[in-house]
């Protein structure tokens, strides 16, 4: 009966060491995801802050910017007044020497288009044509020379047809 006992509370003791192993594993499981999220909300919140800290020097500095957001704005042709981009198109042809005609583009129903699509007709001779061109293309607007297609009019003179896309401001 003695050694009854004595295996009655081994039992119960190892069994008690098991519920105690047991539960310092849970526990110890649940605080090393506790930490791993304090961490995680930690770095959460350091990058907020240096977020809003880059916020607060951009409104401290604005001004500063503001002469380079207007060129940068400038780059980019008005939808509602082309007249501007056109005039620029045709006193760049007349510059080089070349005769222009433009067709308008048409406005798709969609309202955020990043560009409008222009056909450029000229006539004139090789390198004032191609004159023409580099002038586009580093002049005030950002525009992309999609298509260029040059045909022999007659011994002098050459027709060019030039597909070019206009960047458009973006709408607010």
């Amino acid at each position: 009966m003695r050694n009854s006992k004595i295996y009655l509370i081994s039992l119960f003791f190892v069994v008690l060491a098991l519920i105690f192993a047991a539960f310092d594993f849970f526990l110890m499981r649940g605080i090393a995801k506790d930490s791993e999220d304090l961490v995680s909300a930690k770095n959460k919140i350091a990058d907020i802050n240096a977020q809003l800290g880059e916020t607060e020097n951009f409104k401290k500095n604005y001004d500063s910017y503001k002469p380079n957001f207007e060129k940068i704005d400038r780059l980019f042709v008005d939808p509602e007044n082309l007249v501007d981009f056109i005039e620029f198109m045709e006193n760049t042809a007349a510059d080089s020497q070349i005769t222009s005609q433009i067709s308008l583009p048409q406005f798709s129903s969609e309202k955020n288009q990043s560009s409008l699509a222009f056909q450029f007709f000229s006539k004139g001779e090789f390198l004032d044509i191609l004159n023409f061109s580099k002038e586009i293309e580093s002049g005030p607007y950002l525009i992309e020379i999609q298509n260029l297609n040059i045909q022999n009019s007659n011994e002098k003179t050459l027709a060019a047809t030039f597909a070019i896309k206009a960047f458009v401001k973006p709408t607010q």
